[in-house]
């Protein structure tokens, strides 16, 4: 079984947040708070469903403050819940 001490979760999270990063350019929004692939994840699956499960449990996590903490933690909902693909 995989857990939160595995190297092989986090070797795959890594890799999957490499990814979603890749190209990324550095932009900022109009407050200029950075942009990154959680907000894109964000505004893609607001597009396609009405809530997605994952998006809902992580932004009710207080203790997640930055948009990489809050995609890893989308990611890891995603993994553990087999959603990932559909995602």
């Amino acid at each position: 079984p995989v857990t939160d001490g595995s190297r092989e979760l986090h070797s795959l999270c890594a890799q999957l947040e490499f990814l979603l990063q890749f190209d990324l350019k550095e932009k900022r929004s109009f407050f200029g708070q950075r942009k990154d692939y959680w907000d894109f994840l964000c505004q893609g699956l607001a597009r396609c469903r009405q809530e997605h499960e994952g998006i809902h449990f992580v932004t009710s996590l207080d203790k997640l403050k930055t948009p990489v903490g809050r995609g890893r933690a989308f990611l890891r909902y995603c993994l553990v819940h087999r959603q990932l693909a559909e995602s």
